[in-house]
């Protein structure tokens, strides 16, 4: 009996078969006389690490299987939002030859970053303070069964271990890799007393934060992909938005952290910017090339130009 999905037990295997639309049809046609959808009304998305068909008000994101537990993750965070916040409602879920998917409500808009290179500073600043209000409504939720491992503590450990291999791997000047050792090595704790995790997106970018216009205003319509999400600080989230949205506009991370209700202060910028350098998915090539060039070579000209402060 046929295979309807490849087989996949590296990374370079499903690198080299990823955008191949023959290899994922016969699985698309599968998954659609299951739940009685018609295959031709979906397309291929053009990017994210699964495998997602876009339909009329419905989205098939098929799990593969070397990152399984990306599905896990998904779901337990859309049950902890529990209708609270705008993300995709899973509306079925299931397994196809091991490999796990959810057929998912489809958001209205586009994602932000299709439309943010042509919008006005006022609109982009009246965004950021919307989706930094998002976000605050987001961290007030518990994060739910399944997503608090590893723990906090061990996290922020082993980034802090990995951080300056992390930042060479991906591109660091040896100038850059000086800098970030001189900082890791001053860099405070990260956990403090009393900690309680909060729910995190974990990879809030510009990817997965939809919009639409609508009576001639930009609006945040809701986050999608929360295949990341995990239990941790919210400082862990907000970070990483001004770093793709403030691009060396300050008004714009000043209007994030005031959607947020984060002190427009140095101190909390400092710390912004000690989440952003630790990321899993940040570094410091990537942070500059988004920065447009405003930092002229030290950490604290580049907190000013994600943050203003």
């Amino acid at each position: 009996m046929s295979r309807l999905l490849p087989h996949v037990a590296t990374e370079s295997d499903y690198t080299s078969l990823r955008w191949t639309q023959e290899v994922w049809a016969p699985a698309l046609e599968a998954l659609c006389a299951r739940h009685d959808l018609d295959p031709a009304a979906f397309v291929r998305a053009g990017d994210g690490t699964h495998v997602v068909f876009l339909g009329p008000g419905l989205v098939i994101k098929l799990f593969v299987s070397l990152w399984a537990d990306d599905f896990s993750r998904e779901r337990a965070a859309v049950r902890a939002i529990d209708g609270r916040l705008s993300v995709p409602r899973v509306v079925d879920e299931g397994e196809l030859e091991g490999w796990p998917y959810l057929l998912l409500e489809r958001l209205p808009g586009v994602a932000i970053k299709q439309v943010w290179a042509e919008l006005d500073l006022a609109d982009q600043e009246a965004l950021a303070e919307q989706v930094g209000a998002f976000a605050r409504r987001l961290h007030d939720v518990a994060p739910g069964e399944g997503l608090a491992r590893p723990t906090w503590e061990d996290f922020v450990a082993e980034r802090r271990a990995r951080c300056l291999e992390h930042h060479a791997r991906h591109g660091a000047t040896p100038e850059w890799l000086a800098r970030l050792e001189v900082w890791l090595a001053g860099l405070p704790p990260l956990v403090g007393p009393g900690h309680r995790p909060c729910l995190l997106h974990a990879d809030l970018t510009h990817d997965h934060l939809m919009v639409a216009q609508v009576d001639g205003r930009w609006r945040l319509e809701g986050v999608i992909d929360w295949a990341d999400a995990q239990a941790g600080d919210p400082l862990y989230d907000l970070a990483v938005l001004a770093v793709f949205l403030s691009q060396g506009r300050p008004t714009v991370g000043r209007a994030l952290r005031r959607g947020y209700g984060l002190a427009d202060d140095e101190a909390a910028a400092r710390r912004l910017l000690d989440h952003a350098l630790l990321h899993r998915f940040g570094h410091i090539a990537a942070i500059l090339r988004r920065a447009h060039g405003r930092p002229a070579g030290d950490l604290d000209e580049l907190r000013a130009a994600l943050w203003g402060a």
